[in-house]
């Protein structure tokens, strides 16, 4: 509404009580005065025409006259002024709650209207201020709902980029360990053929003849060949034969101890900080075992043989899901590897130190399992990698 329209009916307002309250007062007491005054002059001019004063009557008379209708201006001027004051005292409290709510109109709620008035005034003005602090809480309330709407949605978005990355890699997993088992059963049969002809032949050849070095050379290249084609098979393998009810912490510390005596690992300080109340999972024990060993011995490597690896175990009751963590302070994996860190063959060591599979065998297994795998990394301060099974 513009400010002189409103300006306009708010002088009304007050236009019309004054009006009323003079039309009233002043002009009815006016009408009755004159009427009066009139009655009395003529009582006094016949009395004065029968004494035989009528010079002096109609002097006195418009004497009495005027002196009247001062006295009656004089009343009437001060019945308007008091008239006026008692309307401002009705009307300003309303113009105060018609100008707060003006603001609230526009968006300002750091408004109050003041609820000293007696009477009714004072409970308008003490209704409106509770309702004007009614509508800040739920403005506060609308706020604090959208900014944790915005999160969920932005942890639920999150969420889902996640899960389609995850989706993505077993989709690719699953078509590549097709394609190794078809070729792996293909290639280890002529393998087989290879490194047993040729340890016939090296067993025939004298120890002094200079085509052994070759043999040996030959039978070493055709077992590395054959520790390929089985990881191959058993990336590709997606049964879960002979699951049972195991304890992720036993796993651990029986892992270590069998990797543990090697000469990877003796200046390499193993730190377990397990969870002694931790709940079992259903799980093979043999293909976890082959996890932990891939993530021990990839860790050690990657502090090239010295650091410290941290394996830490936790129970979430809040998704009812075990979590394992392997931590080691080796050099990290670069941003752009993150990614395809469990993709077949990727591997980021040096040329004859892996074969690219060992990760990509720990992701099949623990998704087989119904868990998650992630990595964390930082390069230069070292990489993480968390597990997640359901509980028992």
């Amino acid at each position: 509404m513009p400010d002189r329209l409103l300006r306009f009916r708010r002088w009304s307002l007050t236009t019309q009580l004054i009006t009323s309250y003079f039309v009233i007062v002043g002009v009815v007491g006016l009408v009755t005065s004159a009427i009066g005054t009139w009655m009395t002059s003529r009582a006094f001019m016949q009395t004065a025409q029968t004494a035989g004063l009528h010079a002096v009557a109609v002097e006195t008379r418009n004497q009495i006259i005027v002196v009247f209708f001062l006295l009656a201006t004089v009343a009437l001027i001060l019945i308007i002024g008091t008239t006026y004051l008692i309307i401002r005292q009705i009307t300003h409290p309303l113009v105060e709650i018609a100008d707060a709510a003006h603001a609230i109109a526009e968006g300002e709620f750091d408004v109050t209207v003041a609820a000293d008035q007696p009477g009714e005034l004072g409970v308008l003005a003490d209704a409106f201020n509770r309702m004007l602090a009614s509508l800040r809480q739920m403005r506060s309330d609308l706020e604090e709902w959208g900014r944790t709407l915005e999160n969920k949605v932005e942890l639920r978005t999150q969420e889902l980029v996640s899960m389609q990355a995850r989706v993505a890699q077993s989709e690719r997993l699953a078509s590549v360990g097709m394609l190794a088992a078809g070729v792996a059963h293909e290639i280890n049969n002529p393998l087989g053929g290879i490194l047993a002809l040729t340890s016939l032949t090296l067993e025939d050849t004298p120890t002094t003849d200079q085509r052994r070095d070759n043999l040996e050379e030959v039978v070493r290249q055709t077992e590395r060949c054959r520790d390929i084609v089985k990881s191959l098979l058993e990336f590709s393998r997606q049964s879960k034969e002979g699951t049972e009810s195991v304890d992720l912490n036993e796993i651990a510390r029986d892992t270590y101890a069998l990797v543990g005596s090697q000469s990877l690992f003796f200046n390499v300080v193993v730190v377990m900080d397990l969870d002694p109340h931790l709940p079992r999972i259903m799980a093979d024990r043999s293909q976890l075992q082959q996890v932990f060993m891939n993530l021990f011995v990839n860790a050690a490597q990657a502090m090239q043989e010295e650091g410290r690896i941290t394996v830490k175990s936790c129970y979430g009751r809040q998704d009812g899901h075990v979590v394992v963590t392997v931590s080691d302070t080796g050099h990290g994996i670069d941003k752009q590897h993150i990614a395809r860190i469990f993709d077949p063959f990727f591997t980021t060591k040096e040329d004859g130190r892996g074969t690219g599979l060992g990760l990509s065998i720990a992701y099949g297994i623990v998704t087989q399992h119904g868990g998650t795998i992630t990595v964390d990394s930082e390069p230069g301060k070292g990489t993480t990698f968390s597990m997640r099974f359901p509980a028992v």
